[in-house]
C-alpha cells in the first residue's frame, strides 16, 4: 500500500488573503468611480445654469503646450456686464482646496486660470457660483 501524501493547499492562507484584498480593492475602486461620476453629473447640471453668463476658453500658450495642454481662461459672454465668479480647481480628477474668486468686468472681461496639464497630470476648473455685481 502506498503512503498517503498530504498536499499543501495551492493558495494557502496568504494567497486567500491576497485574493480577498484584490476583490475588496476592486469594489472600492468601482464605488469611487461611481461616486466620481455622480459628482461630475451634479456639477454639470449646476454649471449648465451658470454658463449662460461666463464661459471657459482654451488657448494655445507656450508654457502649457510644453506639457501638451492648453491655457484655460474664464470670460464673460456679454462683456457689458460684471460678475463675481467663484471657481473650483480639480487636479487629477480630485477637487483641491483651491476655491478662487474672479471679478470679471467690462475692463477685465477674462481671467487666466492655468494650464490644463501640469508636469504630473491634468487639471480643470468648474464653476461654483456666478453673481452679478454693479
Amino acid at each position: 500500500m502506498s503512503p498517503i501524501h498530504h498536499q499543501k493547499p495551492i493558495w494557502g492562507f496568504s494567497g486567500l488573503l491576497i485574493i480577498a484584498l484584490f476583490f475588496s480593492l476592486g469594489s472600492f475602486v468601482y464605488s469611487s468611480l461611481a461616486n466620481a461620476e455622480e459628482i461630475a453629473a451634479q456639477s454639470s447640471v449646476k454649471e449648465a445654469k451658470l454658463d449662460t453668463k461666463v464661459q471657459f476658453i482654451e488657448t494655445d500658450d507656450s508654457t502649457c503646450v510644453v506639457n501638451d495642454g492648453k491655457l484655460i481662461s474664464i470670460a464673460l459672454i456679454n462683456p457689458a456686464e460684471s460678475y463675481e465668479v467663484w471657481v473650483d480647481r480639480w487636479y487629477m480628477q480630485v477637487q483641491t482646496a483651491d476655491h478662487t474668486k474672479q471679478l470679471l468686468t467690462p475692463e477685465h472681461a477674462s481671467a487666466e486660470l492655468g494650464c490644463s496639464r501640469t508636469y504630473s497630470g491634468p487639471q480643470h476648473w468648474t464653476l461654483y457660483s456666478v453673481k452679478s455685481i454693479q
